[in-house]
């Protein structure tokens, strides 16, 4: 699984919202509101740091994956979208993902992104995931 798609499973078990309905893997997407509503999160995944040896392994490396969290909240709804932002955080730091070795949010608060031109307040929260692989 990969790290995008591993931490919006975890966000959707904490209550955040429903993969595919509220909660969407890829960059922020602003177009067509049927599929992408107002109030919604989007994760994406990147490259952080170079694979580290393991310490004690010959053949495996730990790898890690910032992944990036966007919460939109509803045209003027500056509060509820804050509340639901500082939740990413709190479902995702710490939190068992599923084939990750551990996960840290990188951020204590959110970072305020602004609103975006329908006025929609959003918020940026970003994670780290470490992986071990051969």
């Amino acid at each position: 699984m990969t790290p995008d798609t591993a931490l919006a499973a975890v966000l959707a078990t904490a209550g955040v919202g429903t993969v595919d309905s509220t909660i969407f893997t890829g960059i922020e997407r602003a177009e067509n509101a049927e599929l992408f509503p107002d109030a919604s999160v989007f994760v994406w995944a990147g490259s952080a740091q170079a694979p580290q040896p393991y310490i004690g392994t010959a053949n495996h490396s730990l790898y890690r994956a910032r992944v990036s969290v966007v919460t939109r909240g509803t045209s003027g709804d500056f509060q509820t979208s804050l509340v639901k932002a500082r939740t990413v955080i709190a479902a995702g730091h710490l939190a068992s993902v599923s084939g990750y070795i551990s996960c840290v949010a990188l951020d204590s608060e959110p970072n305020w992104l602004g609103y975006d031109n329908m006025s929609r307040p959003r918020w940026l929260v970003t994670f780290l995931l470490e992986i071990k692989q051969a």
